[in-house]
């Protein structure tokens, strides 16, 4: 008895394109620990993912990345995780991404332009 995120009623912190889609998944701060699974590259119309505030561990995978399917993603927000590793040279190919928020993990990363606020104590990432 396993519902869709997008059918009837539907996953919470879920929304969905008319056509079913998967359009946006806001999961922050929900415990959810392992490494972040690659089938996340398969959510063609994903526009905003916010795992934040949990446990994931390990490398960003390329599906993160042009390799994957989120050429349509505008936000992505990983910070507060335990990721490291360098991130996925595809992700300088997510044209569409406006937001990265990337802070507070152990990441390797060259060519990534960091804004700091030191009202939020937050850094950003700007891939350029």
């Amino acid at each position: 008895p396993y519902s869709m995120p997008c059918g009837s009623p539907g996953w919470q912190m879920v929304s969905c394109w008319s056509d079913g889609f998967v359009a946006e998944l806001r999961w922050p701060d929900m415990g959810l620990s392992a490494s972040l699974p690659a089938e996340f590259g398969l959510l063609r119309g994903l526009r905003l993912l916010d795992l934040s505030r949990n446990k994931f561990v390990g490398a960003v995978t390329s599906a993160f990345g042009t390799a994957g399917g989120l050429a349509e993603l505008r936000e992505l927000n990983l910070s507060r995780n335990m990721l490291t590793g360098p991130l996925p040279a595809g992700m300088r190919g997510l044209g569409q991404l406006q937001r990265l928020d990337l802070s507070y993990n152990m990441f390797v990363v060259s060519g990534c332009h960091y804004s700091c606020s030191t009202v939020h104590h937050q850094c950003e990432c700007s891939m350029g």
